[in-house]
């Protein structure tokens, strides 16, 4: 039979505290933390801390006032490498057992101390004097709230990446990282987070639009009128009917004086003839071009002055054409 290992002494001790301080736990708690404080031995004596520490962390949870199972995990803790952990534990430990009155295993408790302190990473948590005047002030050291009796305090903590973070009403959680090796002391300042942006007001939604009798504003007046339009394009085409006019009306002038030259006494030879009647026909053209492109001349200017109404009614528009000899006279008031 092998002799027990210093792991398995101190699960024997972690299950020889009081009656007393197991008074409160019920039949099943003490079953069930008794199975897992078995099944950790076995894993201490083969130096698997990674399985045993689980298991005695829930045996610690059934039963929280047991110095020896404080005491055994700490053990744990240190052969895992978690030297801050298992100075904590330690700490436990040696309170529980001195409350007790139990002063071997507080020696115990109080030697693992010694030999541990030397080479535990120490964290000193400095809030700012901001962060300090702020009201309801949280400081979180690896999720754990720290205390404010504990700021400007030495902490024992683990080796590795570690979280630090405040909060504050009306700010914004600050989160701080900070590496630690084994052995070392540092102290860190913390402040607090920014302002909280205040909450954005959603506008109610709008509603049907609002009567109104004001009656819509009116067109502005311009050349863009359809009225002016249609009256630029009528006067464009008048004015072309009345050059068509002029021109057929000189030609026919000019025909009929050379009929006329060669006519004597009203006897006229055939080539004279022909002349005279293309000089009535160029009249009866010059006629036509100046009657329908003084009207579209005439109907034009009316379209452009109404279109150009700021009031959008007729206007009092008077205009008079008149055919003369040799051309078309217009007039009107407008």
């Amino acid at each position: 039979m092998r002799s027990p290992t210093v792991f398995s002494v101190l699960f024997a001790l972690a299950l020889s505290a009081p009656v007393a301080a197991h008074a409160q736990s019920d039949a099943a708690k003490l079953e069930q933390a008794t199975r897992l404080y078995e099944e950790a031995t076995k894993l201490l004596d083969a130096k698997d801390f990674d399985a045993a520490c689980p298991k005695l962390e829930q045996a610690v949870q059934l039963i929280p006032v047991a110095s020896g199972a404080q005491l055994a995990l700490g053990a744990c803790y240190e052969g895992k490498g978690r030297l801050g952990s298992a100075f904590r534990r330690y700490e436990e430990a040696a309170a529980l057992a001195r409350a007790a009155g139990q002063s071997e295993r507080e020696q115990r408790a109080r030697e693992a101390l010694a030999t541990l302190s030397p080479r535990v990473a120490r964290l000193v948590v400095k809030p700012s004097a901001e962060a300090r005047a702020a009201q309801g002030l949280v400081v979180r050291l690896e999720g754990a709230e720290l205390a404010s009796t504990s700021w400007d305090t030495p902490q024992p903590i683990d080796a590795g990446e570690r979280n630090i973070t405040t909060e504050a009403p009306g700010r914004v959680r600050l989160e701080v990282k900070v590496t630690m090796r084994d052995g070392e002391s540092r102290a860190i300042e913390v402040g607090l987070g920014a302002a909280e942006a205040p909450p954005a007001v959603v506008a109610p939604p709008a509603g049907p639009p609002a009567s109104s009798t004001t009656p819509p504003p009116e067109e502005e007046s311009g050349g863009g009128s359809p009225l002016r339009t249609v009256g630029l394009v009528m006067g464009g085409v008048g004015v072309a009917g009345l050059v068509v006019g002029a021109v057929t009306g000189g030609l026919a002038l000019g025909k009929k004086s050379d009929g006329d030259f060669e006519c004597v006494e009203n006897r006229c030879p055939e080539e004279s003839l022909a002349a005279r009647d293309e000089g009535f026909t160029f009249a009866t053209i010059s006629t036509i071009g100046f009657i329908a492109g003084g009207a579209l001349v005439a109907g034009g200017v009316v379209l452009f002055v109404v279109g150009g109404d700021d009031e959008g009614g007729a206007s009092a528009a008077h205009l008079q054409t008149e055919l003369r000899p040799g051309g078309l006279s217009v007039s009107g008031a407008f």
